[in-house]
């Protein structure tokens, strides 16, 4: 038996729950918001790092000098990915979680501490995991658009260099053909992330018995269902929110509104849905 699909979530009302926590936004509001930040900027500005460091290809195609650079952009590459994975897991995730607890809390008008930012470090073990599943349902639509897009991304470099296309015509298109084709599989990836994303905060609320990650990310799963257009209209408008008042206070306004609002209206999400989830529905 499924669970029944909650009412959309009407962003008229989460605005309405969040409005008294971003009037005035206390300091740890102000503080999650930054470090929300922060850590988005984070994989972004790694992803940067990583193209621009792409290696200048060299007129000397020896095999010895290829198998050399070869080995040597794998062991790179490797290595960048490790660590990478390592500050996902152990930083980027848990403290974007612990930034939710804040905005749970402050849109509760409870009393919220700075402490609360690094709650999901009392619970290693749930976060490990549920980082893990986070990143295995990013990384598979990822790999199945790579193992998708890289023959046929062949296929027509070959077709245009046959019809005697030069060189940067030749790029652009296997570039747009790439990208076409990685599409649906980024709309997947994100179609995961965001009916698991309320899993980190579930086991961070103080308000519910203490929850495994599982358990958690199956209730994130049912509390999500049906409300894919409702959760993508209130996305846009937390981006709105973020980049409303940049023009206010000389740019400090993103940090004293902006950003404490974008995570008040993730909060506040939370807080509608899980409110009207049965805890024990079978999904």
């Amino acid at each position: 038996m499924e669970s029944p699909i909650n009412p959309p979530l009407q962003l008229r009302d989460l605005r309405a729950l969040v409005a008294p926590s971003v009037e005035r936004p206390c300091t740890a509001l102000v503080v999650a918001g930054a470090t929300t930040a922060l850590m988005l900027a984070i994989p972004v500005a790694g992803s940067i790092d990583a193209l621009l460091r792409q290696p200048i290809p060299t007129l000397d195609h020896s095999h010895d000098h290829g198998v050399a650079a070869l080995s040597t952009a794998l062991i790179d590459t490797g290595t960048h990915l490790a660590i990478s994975l390592f500050v996902l897991v152990a930083v980027i995730v848990p403290l974007c979680y612990g930034a939710t607890s804040i905005g749970l809390r402050a849109v509760r008008r409870e009393q919220v501490s700075m402490g609360e930012l690094f709650a999901a470090y009392r619970r290693p073990i749930a976060f490990i995991l549920l980082s893990t599943v986070l990143v295995v349902c990013a990384a598979i639509p990822l790999l199945a658009w790579l193992v998708v897009g890289m023959p046929i991304a062949v296929v027509v470099a070959v077709a245009s260099s046959v019809g005697e296309i030069d060189q940067e015509r030749q790029f652009v298109l296997v570039a747009t053909t790439i990208v076409l084709i990685g599409l649906p599989f980024i709309a997947l990836a994100l179609y995961l992330q965001c009916r698991l994303a309320f899993a980190g905060t579930l086991l961070l609320d103080r308000s519910v018995e203490r929850q495994s990650a599982l358990t958690a990310l199956a209730f994130s799963w049912r509390m999500t269902r049906g409300q894919n257009v409702a959760l993508s209209r209130t996305a846009w408008y937390a981006v709105w929110a973020l980049i409303r008042p940049i023009g206010a206070d000389y740019g400090r306004g993103v940090f004293t509104r902006g950003l404490p609002e974008f995570v008040a209206l993730f909060s506040g999400s939370y807080e509608l849905l899980a409110g009207r989830t049965p805890p024990h529905a079978q999904s």
